[in-house]
């Protein structure tokens, strides 16, 4: 870094036909050159490992950028709270980061996305596809990185509630 300081060149700059373009830090070919996607099947019918609550480990040695979220499912029926299987008026899926796999709740607020996914219970079928990333929480008027994965660390899949739904849920994601 001392001999482009001491030249005057910027590290990430290039210049190209008289034009400084920014050069990323990761050369082509690298490990991640290309958007990725992270899913997972789940059948939330009973509370429970896979239920519930089910993860995705990062295992690369990157961060991952969520960009996006996509959910799908089929055969939603009726909902019942989690554990006591109480009636429930909606299904709800709500997407974080964890240091745990699978955990019956998930503690952390800093939502992907900015909240949490309602999936439609009047029909059987139900599709969700998001590319708006958010950097937002909701209601309060600040901002976070809710939408960094950790290397090392879990994005958290966490459902409301117990449903006959046979669903796969998952996460578009860039490296950093």
């Amino acid at each position: 870094m001392g001999a482009l300081a001491w030249f005057g060149a910027t590290p990430f700059l290039k210049v190209v036909n008289n034009v400084e373009q920014l050069a990323g830090s990761s050369t082509a070919g690298s490990t991640f050159n290309t958007a990725k996607f992270a899913g997972i099947a789940v059948s939330p019918t009973a509370p429970g490992s896979n239920a519930t609550s089910s993860s995705i480990l990062n295992t690369d040695v990157n961060d991952r950028f969520v960009t996006g979220i996509r959910v799908g499912c089929e055969a939603v029926g009726t909902s019942k709270t989690a554990y006591t299987g109480a009636g429930l008026a909606s299904l709800t899926l709500s997407i974080a980061t964890s240091s745990t796999a699978a955990p019956a709740t998930n503690s952390n607020t800093n939502l992907v996305g900015g909240g949490v996914v309602t999936i439609a219970t009047s029909t059987p079928q139900f599709i969700e596809a998001s590319s708006t990333a958010s950097t937002a929480v909701p209601n309060t008027g600040s901002s976070a990185v809710n939408n960094l994965w950790l290397a090392g660390s879990y994005i958290t899949f966490t459902f409301n509630a117990t449903n006959t739904a046979a669903c796969t849920v998952g996460v578009d994601y860039i490296a950093s």
